[in-house]
C-alpha cells in the first residue's frame, strides 16, 4: 500500500484498493439497478478512459468499474457527475436498494 493514501476514505467513498496494488475499483450509486442511456454511456466512456475498458455487474443490481488509478479519481468523479453518475459506498454501509425491474413500468409494456 502507498504511503499517504486514505483507503478507508476512498473506500467510503466506493472507491476499493484492488490488486494489482496501484488500482482502484470502483461502486457506483445505481438505485433499484436502474440507469438511462446517458448514464450509461458515462459509465462506458470512464471504463474506457481510465480503466481498462470493463464493467462490473454486482449481485445487488450495481454497477463497478475496475482498474482505475489512484492520480485518476478525482477526474473519474467529475467525469461520472457531468453524466449523472455519483460514486456509491463500500465496506459496513447501508446498500443501494434493490428492486423488481418492472416497478414503474406501465403495466402496457410487461408482457403476459
Amino acid at each position: 500500500m502507498a504511503a499517504g493514501i486514505d483507503y478507508d476514505a476512498l473506500k467510503r467513498g466506493g472507491f476499493m484498493h484492488q490488486r494489482p496494488v496501484e488500482y482502484f475499483s470502483l461502486r457506483l450509486g445505481i438505485v433499484g439497478g436502474t440507469v438511462t442511456a446517458g448514464q450509461l454511456s458515462a459509465i462506458l466512456e470512464v471504463s474506457k478512459k481510465y480503466g481498462w475498458g470493463y464493467i462490473h455487474l454486482t449481485s445487488r443490481q450495481g454497477i463497478g468499474i475496475p482498474f482505475i488509478q489512484y492520480e485518476d479519481i478525482d477526474a473519474v468523479k467529475s467525469e461520472l457527475a457531468t453524466g449523472g453518475v455519483s460514486p456509491g459506498a463500500s465496506g459496513p454501509r447501508v446498500r443501494t436498494i434493490t428492486a423488481c425491474q418492472y416497478v414503474g413500468t406501465p403495466a402496457s409494456t410487461l408482457r403476459s
